[in-house]
């Protein structure tokens, strides 16, 4: 459920103002609709008509659909992706995001399609990190499952697996627990606790001895059915995601 005193700020908040394709939206939150689990489904069902009419999501999708690969764009190219999430973000047309993917509304299979520090740390390394793929489940946990191609150390999967909870209105926090690896293309999506190997063990302890949870809180930009845009914070970054299932 909502912590208490994100109910009590919630429950001061009366109207919500949405800028889109340079209109301005008020959208009434009913307080009564502050104490249901689903408000945040509603707010966003509301706002559908937004959605479809906004100059930033039509861009990044276009990008997309013209095939755009953090790894291989131009600076031009990257360019008008950064230009274009921007302006994605600028119209988001969901109140109160954290709130509402921690509630659910991002359930399902998402993937990273751009991440400058990501891209900026490949090519130093020279190694690809793609797909990057998030599952958000109903239940709040989470599945990260990262394919990585190597000349030097070859290829395979890095995972981890955790929970996501809601810091504040605007913010999630994402804590992993679980940790693990597999070389070549065999990934295994989940690690049940009765599969584990001694090399998963070891991975685990390595993984919970280098996870720092100060890095691991992202305001959330931007919240639709299908695009989703958080900050990293540490390195003034985004993170943009695009559901897949």
């Amino acid at each position: 459920g909502t912590p208490r005193n994100t109910q009590n700020q919630l429950a001061d908040m009366q109207h919500h103002t949405l800028s889109c394709h340079g209109r301005t939206h008020r959208v009434a939150l009913n307080r009564s609709l502050h104490r249901r689990p689903g408000f945040a489904a509603v707010i966003t069902r509301a706002a559908e008509s937004v959605i479809q009419s906004s100059p930033g999501r039509n861009g990044v999708l276009e990008l997309l659909a013209q095939g755009f690969n953090p790894y291989t764009a131009s600076e031009a190219e990257a360019a008008n992706m950064s230009q274009a999430v921007d302006r994605l973000i600028a119209d988001n047309p969901t109140p109160l995001p954290g709130v509402a993917i921690a509630q659910g509304e991002g359930t399902g299979t998402w993937e990273v399609f751009y991440a400058p520090h990501i891209a900026r740390m490949s090519s130093t390394l020279g190694t690809q990190f793609r797909p990057i793929r998030y599952t958000f489940n109903a239940d709040g946990s989470l599945i990260a499952n990262v394919q990585w191609k190597s000349t030097l150390a070859g290829s395979g999967w890095l995972s981890s697996s955790g929970k996501m909870f809601q810091r504040d209105p605007e913010t999630v926090q994402i804590s992993f627990d679980m940790f693990w690896f597999d070389l070549g293309s065999n990934l295994r999506p989940q690690l049940a606790g009765e599969a584990a190997t001694s090399v998963d063990s070891m991975v685990g302890a390595v993984g919970k001895a280098t996870f720092f949870p100060q890095f691991a809180v992202f305001p959330v930009l931007y919240l639709d059915a299908d695009l989703a845009v958080f900050e990293f914070t540490p390195l003034s970054s985004k993170i943009c995601i695009q559901r897949v299932s």
